[in-house]
């Protein structure tokens, strides 16, 4: 997904600033513009394993901002998906969501000796014994509770078996296009529960 472009000089967005009546659009545009620069910056956002509550933090700091876009407070209530629907946006988290699996296509249709490729094949050789504690989020785990998101499907990432049946699926464009579509889909109704 492309940031669009915008003139720093423009009408626009100097209107907002100055507080005139601006397109409710034009707002979020320019406000949409500045939380994904914010995501830039952070950097490596698709490499990075977020757990579920840094996730709805995220989710419901992006609503936040899209009320204040449009001016609703406190006495006025709107659901989640009313206020999406109104902003014509997306929880930012399935965003984030479609990077990953973006990113991570593109990985496994690479050579096997980039240094990602043999990260990953290395990840799930067990050499001596697990720590004691919480077992961490990383990026394959967050990988592998994207696809059980997906209904009837036996997709999992949790061996060296695993990665090299993805590894095929993505040799095949369109097989790998429908997968990501349908974990999409798969975030997108578990959110609408929220």
């Amino acid at each position: 997904m492309r940031m669009p472009e915008y003139d720093v000089n423009s009408e626009k967005e100097w209107s907002i600033s100055r507080g005139t009546e601006s397109s409710e659009t034009g707002k979020i545009c320019c406000m949409f513009t500045c939380i994904c620069f914010c995501v830039y910056l952070q950097s490596h956002y698709r490499t990075w394993a977020p757990t579920q509550s840094q996730e709805e933090r995220l989710n419901a700091f992006h609503r936040k901002q899209l009320k204040k876009v449009l001016n609703i407070k406190y006495p006025v209530k709107i659901t989640n998906s009313s206020l999406y629907n109104k902003c014509n946006e997306r929880p930012l988290s399935i965003f984030i969501l479609e990077s990953r699996w973006r990113l991570f296509g593109h990985i496994l249709r690479r050579d096997s000796q980039i240094p990602a490729n043999q990260a990953m094949s290395r990840y799930f050789v067990t050499e001596g014994s697990k720590f004691k504690g919480r077992p961490l989020t990383t990026l394959p785990v967050v990988l592998n509770r994207d696809l059980s998101l997906i209904i009837k499907s036996n997709l999992q990432l949790k061996s060296s078996h695993d990665l090299e049946h993805l590894r095929s699926i993505v040799q095949q464009r369109d097989e790998w296009t429908k997968l990501t579509a349908r974990i999409r889909e798969a975030a997108e109704a578990s959110e609408s529960e929220h």
